[in-house]
Order: C-alpha cells, then structure tokens, then sequence
C-alpha cells in the first residue's frame, strides 16, 4: 500500500470516527455498535483484503493510554472507596469465569485440553473498559460506573496474566505455586513500577514550563510505564493504570491549570480516536477470521452454538458474583450503620457530661474508620500528650471514616444496581486482540478466535444494544445533583480560606477593608469577581487621578492578589477531596472553576502587559 493510499485511509477513519461521534450525540446512539458494524461490513466486501491486526498494537500501542486516560480522570477517593467491588469483579470474577469456560470448552471441543481451555476462557473473561463508555452516558449513579471502570483497569491484566500461565501450564512447564508466584510478581512489580513512575513523572511536569511540552510528558508516561514493566515479566497495563491514578490524584495541586487544561483536551481528542480505532479494527477482523476458520474443521455452525453457550456462560458466572457481592455489601453497611449511630451516640452522651467541648469531636469508638485501638477524647490527657500532628491526623481519619460510611449508606449497592452491573459486564476488542496471542499450532486456533470474535461481538451488540432498555425498566439509582450540604461545604471552606488570605496594603483602600487587611466580603463571590471588582474600582472617581503607572501597579496587585486567593481556595478544596466530604463530580466542577479563573487572571495580565 502506498503512502498516499494510507493517508487517505488515515483521513477517512478519522472523519469517520468524528461523524459517528457527532451522530451519536445528536441521536442518542450507541457509538461503539455502530463503529464496530461498520468495519465488519467493511471486512465483509469481497474487494476489502481481509486484514488481521497484529494483537501487539491493541495490548501494547492502543490500551497503555486508553487505561491511562481513564484512570487519570477517577478520583482516587471512588477507586479506594469500591476497591473492593473493583478486586472481586477484577480478579476472583476473572479467575472463576475463566475456570468455567476452561472446564466447558475442555468438554464441548474436541482435542483441547483443560489448561488450554482455561486459557482461551480467560481471553473471553474480561470486560472491556472502553466497552463501559456505553454506561457513561445513561446517566447512572456515579458508583456503579466507577466500580464497572474500575473493572476494566484491572481485569485486562488479571486476565493476560492467567492466560500466559495457563498457556505455560498446557506444556507441563510450570507448577501451581510458579502460577501464583508469577501472578503476585506481575502485580507487585507493574504497581511498584507505575508507582514511580507516576510520582516522578508528575514531578517532571511540574518543573515543565510550556503547556505543550508538558502534554508530550504525558502522552509519554502510559509507555514509559508498561513497556519496561512487561520487559520484566510484569503487567505492563497495571502499571499504566497506576501511573493513571498516581497523576490524576497530584496533578491538581502540582501541575499548572493552563498545562491541566491543555493535557485534558489532547487526551479527550486522543481517547476518541484510540476508542473509535479499536472498534473499527475490531469489526473489520471478522473478513480476515472468517476466512481462517475455512481450513478449520469444526466450521461456523458450532463456533456459533459454542459462543451463545459461552456468552450465556459469563452471565450466569457474573451474575453469581454480583449476588454475592451485593449481599455482602449490604451487610457491610448494616454493620457499618450500627457502628456510625454508636459513635455518635458516644459522642452525645461525653457533650452531654461536659467532656468535650463539642459532639463533633473525635469519638471514643472508631471502628467506621478501621483504626485498630480506640482515640480517647479531645480534651483527655492521653490525646494531649500526642503530638499536633497526630491529633490532626486522627480527625482527618475520623472525618474521612464517617464520609465513608455516608457514601456507602447513601450509594447502596441493591439487586436494581447488581443488575446493570451483570448486564453491562461488556466484552470488546481485548478479548480478540488476545486470542491472536493464541500460539499458531495450538489445537483448533481459527475455531477458537472466531469463538472469541463472536462472544465479544454478541456482548457488545446483545447487552450495549438493551442496556439502555434495561436501565428504565430497573431504574436503579442515578446520578444526583449535589447536595445542598455539599455546596455549604464548599461556600464555607472558599470563604475561610479567602478570608485568611491577607489583604496587600496598597489594595485596603481600594476595597474599604480594615487595618488588617482581612475578612473582605466579596471574597466569597469567586477570585475573578474580586478581581473585576477591583479593577473597577480603580477607574472610579478616586483614583482617576492616580498616576498610569501606580494604577498599572495596583492592577497587577490587584491580580497577584485573586491569584493567592485562588491558589488557598484550591489547597481548601484539596483538603476536602482527601477528606471525602464531596461527591468527586462537584470537587471536580469547583476545580475547573478555580482553573478557568486563574486562566483569565494571568490572560488579563498577559493582555495589560502588550
């Protein structure tokens, strides 16, 4: 194929892409399906050469920043709150799905043997996290499309790693304990990896000064993670994810707003080509698979009866799990409810006997927070002989503790959302893309990827296709605005923190504050008010006769000023995330705010120094 031929490709899958999305938008449809009907129509025409792309470019080129950029943008406060429903389905569901399909194809088809079938049930056991874009939209409660995120990040690679040492065990090379050792260092060491390299690359770009070289930084790290990680015998994708969580968690406090804004956007633009890329190759596979399953003996008739048994197959074992899960969840917060109404009942009683200044103040149980031994009292003896430090941080754990318990009492898991759970547990093109890893002498391999090609593309037509359908007759929870708790959690916290923000003396004049230079009243209204309102004040009659320069002067005062206002309502703001007082959408909204303020300070600086 020549160069001009593949450019014009290359244009063509990008306005293809591009038009999908905007149809999607506009008529509310499922963008994925569409994509992926379309490229098997594609790989269907006689003319079309069928085309098998190698695996190599999904599991190393295309799913390293995908995974990064989802798990940039989940609060590290929802992953460690459903960590979990996140390990059950990513792992143990992965595990059991993969032994049931193992055990079922060992019977159904014919000179296979179990660790074989084992290893082709794992590449048809995970979900697939770009598949999970389709529950995003349906507005669902915030919870369940974490936990169905937060299952994609990993189950990818608990599922790759069971499939290389099922593939190891099929040639009697390696032992059961080898298998877990081999599980526990890919884990170990893609999280050690993806640790580092997500603190120092944040670090990195911290220290980077242009918004554009910051951007290359981050588009660089997913593969500065999982290449050397998978050199080492580790999950290349875990370290991605981790490299993911790691820098979405500092970058608010570390990396530039201006820098934040420009890295979103590209990676906004990039998931949607990536994401629209691999369903496309997905669909126009099926022309290729087809025609290797020619010279297969077993023929399409039973791929087709193998894959419903197989699809029907990771319902029941997924819906299995759920239940499970559900049902220990509630008993969970159950326990959790007992715990929380003992604390302050505890808390109640020491106000009323005059031993503690306030209800609020550290209880003498705090099992919602998990701490091992009991914390006295504010004003026993024991907490005062413990360091400032300590105190602060024992009410933070406190603080933290029963925010949790009122995020699990108040986004309870029930059957209604243990439903869309097991239905949106979608297959996608990880599952192809690892059964092209199947050896090229293994037993049946054509017969084996068209069963994988056929259970994914049921999943994501089958279930994504009645997801929606499924959604409003369930009706579980949904996405809810903000609390007016949470909003005067917020107000209070902004207000404090401007408030503490000392008032530069040339500038008391401006605003008729006091001598010293705090508690100003407009403070509350948001930096870029403050700021307006200084300018205006200062072309007020007053000041008309002030000289150019000092009024240049108090002007670029005025913005340094809103700036160091904006910068301690951000650390407030950040406090509060580390606390989890907040639904993560409304921190996340607040932080954007904060962003789009400082952008137009520094602009209107910019602007007044040209």
């Amino acid at each position: 194929m020549s160069i001009v031929s593949i450019l014009m490709l290359t244009v063509l899958t990008l306005l293809v892409i591009a038009s999908f999305e905007s149809l999607g938008e506009r008529m509310g449809l499922v963008v994925p399906l569409l994509l992926v009907a379309l490229g098997a129509i594609a790989g269907l025409i006689p003319s079309v050469p069928s085309i098998i792309v190698d695996p190599q470019i999904i599991l190393e080129g295309i799913l390293p920043p995908l995974l990064f950029a989802t798990a940039v943008s989940m609060p590290v406060m929802d992953f460690r709150r459903n960590l979990g429903p996140i390990a059950t389905l990513s792992v143990f569901l992965v595990i059991l799905t993969s032994l049931a399909l193992g055990l079922m194809l060992w019977l159904v088809v014919p000179h296979i043997s179990l660790a074989a079938g084992i290893a082709v049930g794992a590449i048809m056991s995970p979900t697939d996290a770009v598949a999970t874009s389709i529950v995003r939209r349906l507005g669902v409660s915030h919870r369940i499309v974490t936990v169905l995120e937060g299952e994609g990040l990993i189950n990818d690679a608990s599922a790759l790693v069971l499939l290389r040492s099922a593939l190891a065990a099929g040639t009697g090379a390696i032992s059961m304990g080898a298998i877990v050792g081999d599980f526990f260092w890919a884990v170990s060491s893609a999280v050690a990896i993806g640790w580092i390299i997500g603190e120092v690359g944040i670090r990195v770009r911290a220290r980077t000064t242009s918004s554009a070289a910051d951007t290359i930084i981050s588009l660089a790290i997913p593969f500065i993670a999982s290449i050397p990680t998978e050199h080492l015998g580790g999950s290349g994708l875990v370290a991605a994810v981790v490299a993911g969580l790691i820098t979405g968690h500092h970058s608010a406090a570390m990396v530039p707003p201006d820098h934040r804004i420009s890295a979103r956007t590209t990676w906004a633009v990039l998931s949607m080509i990536l994401e629209g890329l691999i369903f496309l190759m997905m669909g126009i596979q099926l022309g290729g698979v087809l025609e290797r399953l020619r010279a297969d003996s077993l023929g399409l008739t039973m791929a087709l009866w193998v894959s419903l048994l197989a699809l029907l197959m990771t319902i029941v074992v997924r819906s299995a799990v759920v239940i499970g899960l559900v049902r220990l969840a509630k008993r969970y917060v159950r326990r959790l409810s007992q715990t929380a109404k003992a604390d302050v009942a505890a808390a109640m009683k020491r106000f009323q006997a005059h031993k503690c200044s306030s209800p609020y103040e550290l209880p003498a149980s705090v099992k919602a927070m998990r701490a091992r031994q009991p914390v006295p009292s504010n004003n026993s003896s024991l907490l005062q002989k413990v360091s400032a430090r300590r105190r602060t941080w024992l009410r933070q754990r406190w603080a933290r503790g029963m925010a949790d318990v009122r995020y699990y009492i108040d986004a309870q898991l029930g059957w209604r959302e243990g439903t869309v759970l097991v239905w949106a547990g979608m297959r996608g093109a990880v599952t192809l893309a690892a059964a092209q890893t199947l050896p090229l002498d293994f037993p049946h391999r054509a017969f084996l990827v068209m069963i994988s090609f056929i259970v994914a593309a049921m999943s994501l037509l089958l279930q994504g296709g009645t997801l929606e359908y499924l959604v409003r007759r369930v009706q579980p929870r949904m996405a809810t605005p903000p609390t007016s708790e949470e909003r005067a959690v917020l107000i209070a916290a902004f207000d404090d923190a401007a408030h503490h923000v000392p008032v530069p003396e040339p500038l008391r004049c401006v605003l008729g504050c006091d001598d010293h230079g705090r508690g100003v009243p407009d403070a509350r209204g948001g930096a870029m008010a403050l700021a307006t309102r200084l300018f205006d004040a200062l072309h007020d009659e007053g000041f008309r006769d002030m000289p150019a320069d000092e009024r240049k002067l108090l002007g670029e005062q005025a913005v340094d000023y809103a700036i160091d206002v904006i910068h301690a309502q951000r650390e407030a703001l950040l406090k509060i995330r580390n606390v989890g007082m907040v639904n993560s959408s409304l921190l996340s909204d607040a932080m954007a705010n904060l962003d789009a303020d400082q952008i137009g300070l520094e602009m209107r600086t910019h602007s007044h120094d040209h």
